[in-house]
Formats: C-alpha cells, sequence, structure tokens
C-alpha cells in the first residue's frame, strides 16, 4: 500500500479492507496505525545492512542485495519506502533503528556516548536515511561497495567504529 499511495494516505479502513480483516481485528493486535508501521518496519528491516558496515563484511552482504529477489533484496526494498516516504515518523524510525542497530553492535549505550558523539551518528543515520529513501535501488546497491571504499565512506566507517572504543 505504501508503494501506491504514501504512508499519510493510508487509512485504518483501507489497510484493513487490503488485509481482509475487520477494524476489530486489527485494533485487537494494534492500537493506531503507527503501531502498524513500525511492526512493518521491524519485521522488514534487513539487521545486516548497518551490522556488516561496521564488521567489514559489506561485499557479501551487498552481493546478496544485488540478487533481485533474495529475501534480503526484497526487504531492503520494502525499508526504502521507509526512508523515502513523505511521513516524519517513518523517516525518523529508520533513522533511529541505523543509531540502535550500530550501537548494538558496538555494545554502547546512548548514555555512554558524549554529546558531539551522539550529533556525529544522528548526522551519520540522517543521512544514510536521506540517501537509501532518495536514490533508487538499483542504483543504491552498485555504489555502495564503493562509496564504503571511498576516503569519505571509509571515514564514516572509522567514525562510527570508534563510538566502540
Amino acid at each position: 500500500m505504501m508503494e501506491e499511495r504514501g504512508y499519510e494516505a493510508i487509512t485504518i479502513g483501507a489497510l484493513c479492507r487490503t488485509a481482509k480483516v475487520s477494524p476489530n481485528t486489527l485494533y485487537y493486535h494494534f492500537a493506531n496505525l503507527e503501531e502498524v508501521a513500525r511492526d512493518a518496519f521491524v519485521e522488514n528491516m534487513p539487521y545486516e545492512l548497518p551490522i556488516s558496515v561496521l564488521r567489514g563484511h559489506q561485499k557479501q552482504v551487498y552481493g546478496q542485495l544485488a540478487e533481485k529477489e533474495s529475501p534480503l533484496s526484497l526487504r531492503a526494498r520494502r525499508v526504502m519506502l521507509f526512508a523515502g516516504s513523505d511521513s516524519g515518523l517513518l523517516r525518523s524510525m529508520a533513522t533511529e533503528y541505523f543509531i540502535d542497530a550500530w550501537l548494538e553492535t558496538l555494545d554502547v549505550s546512548r548514555d555512554e556516548l558524549a554529546e558531539n558523539d551522539l550529533i556525529a551518528l544522528r548526522f551519520i543515520a540522517s543521512g544514510v536515511t536521506a540517501v537509501l529513501g532518495s536514490v533508487p535501488y538499483d542504483r543504491f546497491v552498485p555504489a555502495v561497495p564503493d562509496f564504503l571504499e571511498s576516503p569519505l565512506g571509509r571515514g564514516i566507517v572509522e567514525e562510527l567504529q570508534s563510538l566502540g572504543k
């Protein structure tokens, strides 16, 4: 539905008709449309992506992304819908996910970081979300490994890795 209409145009009624469930059934499981969106985001987030960047395994993961029908590729395409949404809520979910995934991988909590580190982390995650939402998938995937090998890409990875030290 998001691909056809955009998040802001989705209503509970339209969602229930598409899913062929009653509103009561939907409300039994979710309090509101935001909870449905969060659940869909978590279900589709390709956890391998942010973690692979920090661990230097991006070539294997991005090879899987290039396979158009791979489960990882399909999940990544759905997450790009969130990142490119007209909804600030959905873009924020994507940004916060990257921050949380990187911190978890580094075994660092937000409370342990200095204010400047938090700002740098948010800046990087916001940039990743903006790129995910604005570059077509077929152009994004082949460009990522080369970008991560560029001076800017290496600098971003080094900055993220330094947060865990």
